[in-house]
């Protein structure tokens, strides 16, 4: 269980695990396989040790995850456009991590504060939050679907104005475009969402 929530909770640059788009083959997977086969043979328990991790882990990076990226001239300038980009200053020689981060970056760029769930709950109240044209969304895989108006045992209404949809999806499936095409109870909770926008706007 730990270790799926975790998994869920990561998206990586190589993809997410828990998204409803990849699958096996994907670059995700081929990652763990270059870091977790040595010759054709899966780790034991204990693993191949750090040195061949590292080596794996560069060699894949360099031989298969940047030749999956596209490079993008522009006058005076070159880019490497990855699936999800790694930006590091002076040109496309990215790094496991960016050199920006550096300890003076802590420094100068603090984390906003972390916001208060009683100060929050009190505000809104919380489950019983009663606001108009609120459109609530939760995936029945979500980890957090405990701490939203789906999590078992609540019975929240679901009304006009403050419309529950749920969907058979992880953390906000529901905001992917693709997770809609492959599952089609996210896709009826998009159709949805664009309906009540719709006339929800159309009222002003």
């Amino acid at each position: 269980m730990t270790t799926s929530l975790l998994l869920c909770s990561t998206t990586s640059s190589i993809g997410n695990p828990c998204s409803l788009t990849v699958g096996p083959g994907a670059m995700f997977f081929e990652f763990c396989d270059a870091l977790e086969v040595k010759n054709g043979v899966s780790a034991p328990a204990t693993g191949w040790g750090l040195e061949n991790t590292l080596y794996a882990w560069g060699s894949f990076w360099n031989n298969t995850y940047y030749a999956y990226g596209i490079v993008i001239i522009n006058p005076g300038k070159r880019y490497k456009a990855l699936p999800q980009p790694i930006w590091t200053p002076g040109g496309y020689g990215a790094a496991i991590v960016s050199r920006i981060l550096q300890p003076i970056y802590e420094e100068k760029f603090f984390s906003p504060p972390t916001p208060s769930v009683f100060e929050v709950n009190l505000m809104y109240e919380g489950w019983n939050v009663e606001i108009d044209r609120l459109f609530f969304v939760n995936g029945l895989r979500d980890p957090w679907r405990e701490a939203t108006v789906s999590a078992d045992g609540l019975y929240k209404s679901n009304t006009t104005t403050q419309p529950i949809y749920e969907g058979d999806g992880f953390h906000c499936s529901d905001l992917i475009t693709e997770s809609g095409i492959v599952d089609e109870t996210i896709y009826t909770v998009q159709m949805a969402g664009l309906e009540y926008m719709k006339t929800w706007l159309a009222a002003y």
